[in-house]
């Protein structure tokens, strides 16, 4: 049978070819081989994403370090450690001269607690800064509400 490939029937009458064990190592050993390099490849991968995010968190880390002095410097300058946060006048005079709650100030105290609440790790000076990027969302957005006043104004006269 040399040069001839012999072939066995299976249990559906389909002729199989019969592999010699020399053939069936062969191909066991390229099987072993090609999940090697697969098993490198999936390592080398790995370990650039770990150290990628190594270097994330060593930037991050920096980042914090060096933001440290300037957080330093906001918590002095504003006296937050003695006042706490100064979120605005408690009342307000409306158009007839009478008291009323603040509005602004109210949102304003509102979103700081509820910020607060979901982040309880927060500095003094975390608060702060979210405090000035709030007040500036309000300004914009009523300059907004102005300005487009102002339009609908000039278009209906």
């Amino acid at each position: 049978m040399t040069g001839q490939k012999s072939t066995k029937t299976g249990q559906m009458g389909l002729h199989l070819p019969v592999l010699s064990s020399e053939h069936r190592l062969e191909s066991v050993e390229h099987a072993h081989s090609h999940s090697g390099r697969e098993t490198r490849i999936a390592s080398i991968v790995v370990a650039r994403l770990f150290w990628s995010q190594f270097r994330l968190l060593l930037y991050a880390l920096g980042r914090e370090l060096c933001s440290l002095g300037h957080r330093i410097q906001i918590l002095r300058r504003k006296k937050l450690a003695h006042s706490g946060l100064n979120l605005g006048p408690v009342f307000e005079k409306d158009a007839n001269g009478h008291h009323r709650v603040c509005i602004r100030t109210h949102a304003c105290s509102e979103d700081m607690q509820r910020l607060q609440g979901e982040h309880p790790w927060l500095s003094l000076t975390d608060l702060e800064v979210c405090r000035m990027a709030w007040e500036r969302g309000f300004e914009s957005r009523a300059a907004r509400a102005r300005s487009y006043d102002s339009c609908i104004r000039e278009l209906q006269s």
